[in-house]
């Protein structure tokens, strides 16, 4: 079994010239529950996960599905936005007129 551990870091090293410690989510990948008890309970927020194969087409029947849900939501998102210019430029010749 694999497992993932994760917790609440801080950033080390420069970042565009900062130094300044801004935080973030940190993790580690562990082999073995041996090698997992090794740095058990070194973070007071750490969580843990439990890594499972996936089946290679599930995993791509469920991505297809969502890029085509998202497709479609970004269709609608730029129909509505031509609508509502629409509306606004009928608007604006009404008020020439």
């Amino acid at each position: 079994m694999k497992y993932l551990k994760t917790w609440m870091g801080v950033t080390s090293g420069t970042m565009a010239g900062r130094e300044d410690g801004y935080p973030e989510m940190k993790f580690r990948y562990f082999d073995s529950i041996e090698s997992l008890a090794k740095s058990y309970g070194q973070h007071k927020d750490e969580k843990y996960y439990e890594l499972t194969e996936l089946d290679n087409v599930e995993v791509k029947e469920k991505v297809a599905k969502a890029l085509k849900t998202e497709t479609e939501k970004a269709k609608e998102r730029k129909k509505q936005s031509i609508e509502d210019e629409i509306k606004k430029l009928q608007k604006q010749l009404k008020d020439l007129s």
